[in-house]
């Protein structure tokens, strides 16, 4: 009578192949748990509608500026869309950088993708 290993050995053929095999299947696990975080980490990003899925690294650049931005909201003691408000003026007009000011960083030496904007509009409001 065979045992259970000698059944997967005359399956597979070799035992690196078994090896290989469950190997690929841990990986596919992984990816797909990682990728199932991008999609949900996506829900929680304002994005504008129009907008293609992001990849994953626009994603977390813009969760960072994203993150960035509630911080600042938060020490500032102020309405959100006041403080928004005048941190992009100011930002505008050279008074103060605002490292969460996504829509300013369109050349190919900045951190941010064009598409990559943070949608201030519906900031506070839920998403859909």
């Amino acid at each position: 009578m065979f045992a259970r290993q000698d059944c997967f050995f005359h399956v597979l053929g070799h035992p690196y192949k078994i090896q290989r095999a469950a190997a690929n299947v841990r990986e596919r696990k992984r990816m797909m748990s990682i990728n199932t975080a991008f999609e949900e980490l996506r829900l929680h990003v304002p994005t504008f509608p129009y907008e293609k899925r992001l990849s994953k690294i626009d994603t977390l650049r813009l969760a960072i500026a994203y993150i960035a931005m509630l911080k600042d909201i938060l020490a500032s003691g102020r309405e959100p869309l006041e403080h928004i408000e005048e941190s992009l003026r100011a930002d505008t007009k050279g008074e103060r950088v605002v490292i969460w000011n996504t829509s300013g960083k369109k050349d190919m030496n900045g951190p941010f993708s064009r598409k990559t904007r943070i949608n201030f509009l519906s900031f506070g409001q839920a998403s859909t």
